[in-house]
C-alpha cells in the first residue's frame, strides 16, 4: 500500500532512508514549516513526521485542528514526559525518539497503517424520544438486537439518558462504567 509522507523539519538523509525501509513509501517530501501544510486545501498526505530533535515544544500550529484524519509521528531527541502531554493534546498518534531504528519507524508506520484500514464506520442510527413513555428505548433495544443478531460484525448500544437510562434494565446487564465515567477519563 504506497503512503505519502511530509516531513516538517531540517532534511535528514537518515529519516528518509527510515522510512524507504518501512516498503510503504509512494512520495516523502520535506517542509520547514507546519503553517503550509495546515492551509494546503489539495490532497493532504497520509502521515505527516515532525521533527523536533533539539528543540523542547512542537510547533504552535495544530495540525489535526483542520485535517483530523491525517496521521502524525513526532520524532524527538528523548521521551520528555512534558513533550509527551503536548503532544498528545496536540492529536499527535506516534512519538519516536533517538536513537532511531529500523524496527521502531516500521512499527509505528504499521501502526498508523491499521487505524486507518479500521477506519470504516458502519451504520449509525439515533433514536430520540419526544417526551417519556413514547417507545425509544424499546425500539433502540430491539434494532440494536437485530443488527447484532443478523449481522456479521459488532453493534454498539448507547443509552445517552444521563438519569432514566434504561436499556441495560431491558438487556438484563449492569454496567461497570457509564458515559460519565468515559467523559471523565479521556
Amino acid at each position: 500500500m504506497p503512503i505519502t509522507y511530509t516531513i516538517v523539519g531540517a532534511r535528514d538523509s537518515r529519516i528518509e532512508e527510515l522510512l524507504r525501509g518501512t516498503d510503504h513509501v509512494s512520495s516523502t517530501t520535506w517542509i520547514s514549516d507546519l503553517n503550509s501544510l495546515v492551509q494546503a486545501e489539495g490532497a493532504q498526505p497520509d502521515i505527516v513526521l515532525i521533527d523536533v530533535r533539539g528543540q523542547h515544544r512542537l510547533p504552535s500550529t495544530l495540525l489535526k485542528r483542520k485535517h483530523p484524519s491525517i496521521n502524525v509521528i513526532l520524532i524527538a531527541s528523548a521521551m520528555d514526559t512534558a513533550l509527551m502531554l503536548e503532544a498528545m493534546r496536540a492529536g499527535v498518534n506516534e512519538c519516536i525518539a533517538e536513537p532511531l531504528a529500523q524496527a521502531e519507524v516500521s512499527a509505528a508506520v504499521n501502526r498508523l497503517l491499521g487505524q486507518r484500514a479500521m477506519a470504516a464506520a458502519g451504520a449509525v442510527f439515533a433514536f430520540v424520544g419526544a417526551k417519556g413513555g413514547v417507545g425509544t428505548t424499546t425500539m433502540a433495544v430491539n434494532v440494536a438486537t437485530s443488527l447484532a443478531t443478523l449481522s456479521a460484525g459488532r453493534a454498539v448500544l448507547l443509552d445517552l439518558h444521563q438519569v432514566y437510562g434504561d436499556a441495560a434494565v431491558f438487556l438484563g446487564a449492569s454496567a461497570r462504567f457509564s458515559i460519565g465515567d468515559a467523559v471523565e477519563n479521556l
